[in-house]
């Protein structure tokens, strides 16, 4: 902490004559990314003291650049998770701020979303997406739905990224349809649709939504399906959703989860399975690796992969007119295998940039689970190096549009 700073005030008449007086003073060299304690004393001719102590807001310490991008139309999106993610007793690197997490060893300090909202800013990112599983409505109405209204009081866009919880086949279960692939949720299966229905029902009408800082896209609030390939025989099940919300949703889904052509995978899967007219806009998971971690064709050169599947994947979304989501991640190795795609930060920038040549709409995968080596927190390891390359490529992009 700073030094403790002292002031002597007066009126602001000069005179110490009414039983109600005005004080002002000017606090300057004021520094960014704390709260400040401001504690009065007063003292009379008796002898009596009283004091008063109030904390000031957060202050910024850095630059909104999040907020300038999207005012020029460029959505930069991270996935958020609820706590760092400490899946196992050891990680390769921890986040600066501490072991964040959630009760019963949390809850997470206002400090802690207040930093991860300054600095997200400053990175370019201006849109969470909140990962807490199925958002069952303990969820909506208990700690996650705080920490999501709380991001979201603190001046970030935020938006729901929800996705079918399978542990324990207590709402999905999979391999109902012998003649689908054995991965694949048939939403015909009775438990299946009412447990989907009911989730996303609850989610798009509930209070989080009408946050002036809920994350919309021509007036629709977002929602990001994370690993939406695996629903089929949906049609039905999304109808109902639909026509019990008050407004329909802008549906982002994750239905890239492998290194694949996309008309293969049309030709083989969508085509028979998936109703793809219930989506607005596609997008992938840590820039489609995410299967192939533990293939060292893939994770010798990912970004040889990743530049053909960023061009394949846009194509095929102009042919089936669904905006293109790229995502990009610095890296990811599976916490139970402990392999994967290394990270690394000259080949992050270079995948925001190629992704930069086909959509306005990233998604950064992710925020901060560092279970997975998806990060781009700040973290004890690598300080500010991925949120700065973020940046730095970002601001590189605007220049060189600009110079057109």
């Amino acid at each position: 902490p700073e030094n403790e700073r002292i002031y002597v005030l007066k009126p602001v008449d000069g005179n110490f004559d009414e039983l109600e007086e005005e004080f002002k003073i000017s606090i300057q060299d004021i520094i960014g990314s704390k709260e400040y304690k401001i504690r009065v004393i007063a003292k009379d001719l008796a002898g009596n003291i009283k004091t008063f102590e109030i904390k000031t807001p957060y202050i910024r310490q850095y630059e909104n650049f999040g907020k300038v991008l999207l005012e020029k139309g460029i959505i930069v999106a991270a996935s958020y998770m609820s706590s760092y993610q400490p899946f196992k007793e050891k990680l390769d690197d921890y986040p600066i701020l501490g072991k964040y997490t959630m009760p019963p060893d949390g809850p997470i300090d206002d400090i802690v979303l207040w930093k991860h909202v300054d600095w997200a800013g400053y990175a370019g990112i201006n849109v969470f997406f909140i990962d807490a599983g199925s958002w069952e409505k303990w969820k909506l109405e208990g700690y996650e739905g705080e920490i999501m209204k709380k991001l979201m009081d603190r001046g970030i866009k935020c938006a729901f990224m929800w996705y079918a919880w399978l542990g324990d086949n207590r709402y999905f279960v999979r391999g109902t349809n012998k003649d689908a692939p054995e991965w694949a949720i048939d939403l015909t299966y009775p438990k299946n649709k009412e447990n989907f229905e009911k989730q996303l029902i609850d989610i798009l009408n509930s209070g989080l939504v009408n946050h002036p800082n809920y994350f919309r896209i021509n007036g629709k609030p977002v929602i990001f399906i994370y690993d939406a390939t695996v629903f089929i025989n949906e049609t039905e099940a999304w109808n109902n959703v639909l026509g019990s919300v008050s407004v329909k949703p802008y549906v982002l889904g994750d239905i890239v989860h492998a290194v694949i052509d996309p008309h293969e995978m049309n030709r083989y899967f969508y085509s028979k399975w998936k109703d793809l007219s219930k989506y607005d806009a596609i997008s992938s998971w840590v820039g489609f690796v995410g299967n192939e971690a533990g293939n060292p064709r893939y994770n010798s050169n990912p970004n040889y992969w990743f530049k053909l599947m960023n061009e394949l994947w846009y194509k095929f979304s102009l042919e089936i007119s669904k905006q293109y989501v790229a995502s990009i991640s610095p890296g990811f190795k599976r916490y139970y295998e402990n392999i994967g795609i290394q990270r690394n930060l000259e080949e992050f920038k270079e995948r925001i940039l190629n992704s930069l040549n086909y959509t306005k709409f990233l998604r950064i995968d992710t925020w901060n689970d560092f279970a997975e080596g998806t990060f781009i927190e700040p973290s004890q390891k690598d300080g500010f190096r991925y949120i700065e390359a973020l940046r730095n490529a970002l601001s590189e992009y605007i220049i060189r549009v600009s110079n057109k």
